[in-house]
């Protein structure tokens, strides 16, 4: 599971701004949400949804699209550690041995 912050946000917002879609009001009358309309568009790309009404953001739920396909998996071993047993990493700790 992806998870996503306020930095993958904040650089979304960045890209969009050096790629020139600035804030700019869509017509003379809109004076009130045209920062909200083109934040909004930055959640989305990111699959998340803020709801004005319950002021809540929340993630869109997207298919893998590669769910149940068979993946090859490569594994290097060194010569001198070829009789040790081989077992799956802790699912709950990174790669470093850190609690996730």
């Amino acid at each position: 599971m992806t998870t996503t912050t306020c930095l993958d946000v904040f650089a979304r917002c960045v890209e969009a701004v050096n790629g020139g879609e600035l804030i700019e009001s869509a017509s003379a009358r809109d004076k009130e949400f045209h920062f909200q309309d083109w934040f909004q568009k930055r959640l989305e790309s990111l699959n998340l949804f803020f709801d004005l009404r319950s002021n809540r953001l929340t993630a869109d739920k997207v298919p893998n699209p590669n769910a149940g396909a068979s993946h090859r998996f490569a594994a290097y071993r060194l010569k001198t550690q070829a009789n040790k047993q081989v077992s799956m990493a802790d699912v709950a700790k990174g790669t470093n041995g850190v609690e996730v």
